[in-house]
């Protein structure tokens, strides 16, 4: 995991969130991933993904996120993309609801755990 333009805070936040979601999604043992997370302004959505080859990922988060549970359901929703182009069998649509779903699971999940 890479991580651009974030302070210690934030960068030390979306490694607990990754481990934690990566772990959930059953993705702690693909070793060949790489995933490279940037915060940066956007106006128009929370956060992107795109996939750079089948191991290799880039996140863009929005800096100017407004709690700490929507910047941790960010990127545990993308970070859930990961786990459903992996495995194409696992979502139906474009994975959006499922997408939402897990990260939904994460926040409730780290809160409860007192990660967050």
């Amino acid at each position: 995991i890479t991580i651009n333009n974030a302070s210690q805070r934030e960068e030390n936040l979306i490694r607990a969130v990754a481990k934690h979601t990566l772990k959930g999604l059953g993705l702690t043992r693909k070793r060949k991933l790489t995933i490279h997370f940037r915060l940066l302004d956007k106006e128009d959505c929370h956060g992107e993904i795109e996939q750079d080859d089948k191991w290799t990922y880039s996140i863009d988060l929005a800096s100017n996120y407004k709690t700490i549970k929507d910047f941790v359901g960010t990127i545990a929703h993308e970070l859930t993309h990961i786990a459903q182009w992996l495995d194409e069998d696992s979502y139906e649509g474009d994975g959006e609801d499922e997408a939402d779903d897990f990260a939904e699971w994460v926040v409730n999940s780290m809160w409860e755990e007192n990660l967050i």
